[in-house]
């Protein structure tokens, strides 16, 4: 199982992503992430956090390239 934590549900991703999710996890469930105000402060620091633990389980390079693509600033 894929657990999807994030804004972009499931069914809208593209096809082929969808399909290959499917193969490697099977089932994939949508867990939406809450809606929080870029100005908040505990959301800045949960966003600092995210962003180092990225940069220790897929390396420095790689998590920029992940909140590039996912429009969030650090």
């Amino acid at each position: 199982m894929l657990i999807n934590l994030s804004n972009h549900p499931f069914k809208d991703w593209e096809i082929g992503h969808q399909k290959t999710a499917q193969v490697l996890y099977g089932q994939v469930e949508d867990i939406p992430f809450p809606g929080v105000d870029p100005k908040d402060r505990a959301w800045r620091a949960s966003k600092n956090n995210t962003s180092n633990d990225l940069k220790m389980c897929i390396g420095k390079e790689k998590s920029k390239k992940w909140f590039t693509i996912n429009n969030i600033s650090l």
